[in-house]
């Protein structure tokens, strides 16, 4: 139930807590959810209300508090895309992949609009790792880790296009209000960005190594 689901989250946090407590300048990064952004829009502070979002926040401020003497990330995830999709046919973007892999026209079901924010697990990863592994400027960093945002028509639309399936078939009641869990991609397209440009430069880098050495053996010969 919620009680067990609130104290094994909060056992697992206070684990956390101690460890990074005693490793005080490792760098620490933790993936977040866009849940957190919309508790702190309604001001909800009750657990009960949404234990999830509630205690993601707690996890939130601990990588806060243990910014000082270190580099913390935080990135909130909206909605995600990627391999492994466990139980597909529980999110629409995978009933709609079921569908174009089967041959079959694309449904909608909502009769509201629905958007979402998207990231590709893989590109997050990436981009966690490289952090982890290169970022030494001490502070506390976070980010919507969001990088196209999608209402179901035009996801619906774009992979019926590339399936060249049917035109998806919908039904919009515009009197309804639509359903949006969304952020602003600025942040992390920014810090796609400086990994693009750090990789770039890791394989010149490589590379202008990698000719040194050469050279320095012909020179030693």
């Amino acid at each position: 139930g919620s009680k067990e689901f609130i104290n094994r989250c909060k056992y697992i946090t206070n684990s956390i807590s101690d460890l990074i407590t005693r490793f005080p300048t490792i760098p620490i990064l933790t993936i977040s959810s866009g849940a957190v952004s919309q508790i702190e829009t309604h001001k909800i502070n009750n657990i009960s209300l949404n234990p999830y979002a509630t205690l993601k926040r707690v996890e939130e401020e601990l990588w806060a508090s243990q910014s000082s003497v270190r580099s913390s990330w935080v990135f909130r995830v909206y909605a995600v895309t990627g391999r492994f999709m466990p139980k597909p046919q529980r999110f629409a973007l995978g009933d709609f992949l079921l569908k174009a892999l089967s041959n079959r026209q694309i449904v909608v079901h909502s009769r509201h609009q629905v958007i979402r924010s998207y990231v590709h697990l893989g590109t997050l990863m990436e981009l966690c790792w490289k952090l982890l592994s290169t970022d030494r400027k001490i502070g506390y960093n976070m980010i919507n880790a969001c990088t196209n945002q999608l209402n179901l028509i035009e996801l619906a639309t774009l992979i019926s296009n590339m399936w060249n399936l049917p035109n998806p078939d919908f039904y919009l009641d515009k009197s309804l209000k639509p359903d949006q869990y969304i952020a602003s991609s600025e942040d992390f397209d920014f810090a796609l960005d400086l990994l693009a440009a750090f990789l770039a430069f890791s394989m010149v880098a490589t590379r202008f190594d990698s000719h040194s050495r050469i050279a320095s053996s012909f020179l030693r010969e």
